[in-house]
Order: C-alpha cells, then structure tokens, then sequence
C-alpha cells in the first residue's frame, strides 16, 4: 500500500528564525489504516507528531487522530493546525472541514495568506495550589505559581532570561505522574514566552504547542488585559503564534506555516 504523507512546520516565523513545529499529514480512506498500523507509521517517520484524515461517509469531514513516535497523543494544537493547512494547499479553502476527534470536533475555519488557526475550549486551568518540590528542583529557576489544568500543569516563573536559561532535571521530573508543564514568563519580544517540558515521553520538550497555549492565552489575557497576543515558544527550533479571546469559552489560536518535504510511504501488507 503507498500513501502519500506532507510535512508541514507550523507555528513559524521565519523572518525571527523560529522554525515552530512538524506534523507529518497523512490522508486516507475510511478503515484502510489500523491504529496499530498508524502508530508504525508515526514511528518510521519519526517526527514530533503524524496527523492523519480519514475520510467519513460525511463529505468534508474527517476523523482525526495524531500520534507520535511513542504513542497516541490525546490532544495536537500544531497538529491540527498542520491539518488546517493540508487542506488549505489542497483545496485553497477549508471554511467547511471538520475534523473530528473522537466525541469532540475540531473546526477549522478561513484564513488569510499562509495563516491558519483552530478553536480549543476544552482546556481549562484548574486551581493554583503550592508548587511541588520536584518541579522547583527539577527546573533550577524560581517558580512564582503552579496551577493544575485539564492539560498540561502552567508554571509561571520570574522572567524570560531564567526561562531561557532553565536547564530542566527531566530524570527528577519523571518521578511525578504529572505528564506535562508549560512553564511562562511575560516577555519584552512578544506577551509572553514559554517552553512546554514533558518528561515521559520521547521528546522531552515540544517545540511549538497549540495545547499549551489553549492554557496560556487567556491566563495572559486576564493579566495583561488584552483580546489579542502574540507569544514566542522557547524551544530548540522556536515558535511563533498568535491567539485571539473571542469570548469565555473559545479561542482562536493562529499561526503561519511551511511545507517542508512531501513523499510517499509503502506499507508492507
């Protein structure tokens, strides 16, 4: 079986040398991969997360699922946005996909030049309780507020410099069952930086993150008392995104993107 897959590096800024992050897009027919042949797939193409459509009995509309190289992820902001931008290539439109995920849909609505974005409302920050010993150990740098969330735990420490320079304990971290931490800082390049750490899983820290950001951009908007904000990951390759509070339960999160490589792949049956 050959299928064809599409790189594609979203949350970019090439002009400020942030690269954001890759998804490989696959497209297929309704039942033609299993997940188990999926999740080889992710595997041999080794990338931060593979994104597949699979067509449903309903016209432009797709199941979507992601995985990365280790496992399927729940929830992929730079994923989805990836996807986005497929069809848009595609099609030159997406003002009538939707991708489904399980019981939750994601909508993908038009976008203007090379920019894409989703709507996430189902990741919330939870109550701010006192910061566990392992985190401040494990990340070096002072920590000013740890709040619980439906995602990834939100870390807010003292300044972009010790953000940048936070060199993380990932052996230490893995000793909590907390899968992940988006850790932020105000910042004088954007609204705020951050850098998305988790510690049991093969990458150990993303390099753009849709899912972090469902988390960040209201907590900045609330504090900066802004509608619109742009951010800047912290990663090894850099992201770039812009989010936008269109009300109390949705979030448009935008960023540009780049097809990187395209090739085909042949599944041994």
């Amino acid at each position: 079986m050959k299928l064809h897959y599409t790189m594609i590096s979203v949350f970019t800024k090439q002009s400020a040398g942030l690269k954001g992050n890759i998804s490989a897009v696959i497209k297929c027919e309704k039942n033609q991969l299993s997940k188990d042949e999926m999740q080889g797939i992710a595997n041999d193409l080794n990338q931060p997360a593979t994104t597949f459509l699979v067509k449903t009995d309903r016209e432009d509309t797709f199941r979507v699922l992601w995985f990365a190289p280790d496992g399927e992820i729940g929830l992929c902001g730079h994923g989805s946005v990836a996807a986005a931008a497929f069809l848009f290539e595609e099609n030159n439109t997406i003002a009538n996909y939707y991708l489904k995920k399980d019981e939750q849909t994601i909508v993908l609505h038009d976008f203007e030049g090379n920019s894409c974005g989703m709507e996430i409302d189902k990741i919330k920050i939870d109550k701010e309780i006192p910061v566990p010993d392992v985190v401040q150990k494990a990340l070096g740098v002072e920590v000013l507020k740890y709040h619980k969330t439906s995602n990834k735990d939100m870390v807010l420490v003292k300044d972009e410099e010790s953000l940048r320079k936070m060199k993380v304990n990932f052996d230490l971290l893995r000793t909590s069952s907390v899968f992940g931490y988006t850790v932020t800082a105000q910042s004088t390049k954007a609204d705020f930086v951050s850098r998305t750490i988790v510690p049991h899983v093969q990458q150990l820290e993303d390099h753009a993150t849709g899912s972090s950001h469902a988390i960040l951009f209201p907590y900045w908007s609330e504090k900066l008392k802004k509608q619109e904000l742009e951010a800047i990951q912290l990663s090894p390759r850099g992201g770039y995104l812009k989010g936008h509070i269109k009300n109390s339960k949705s979030i448009l999160i935008k960023g540009d993107f780049k097809i990187i490589a395209q090739g085909e792949y042949f599944l041994s049956n």
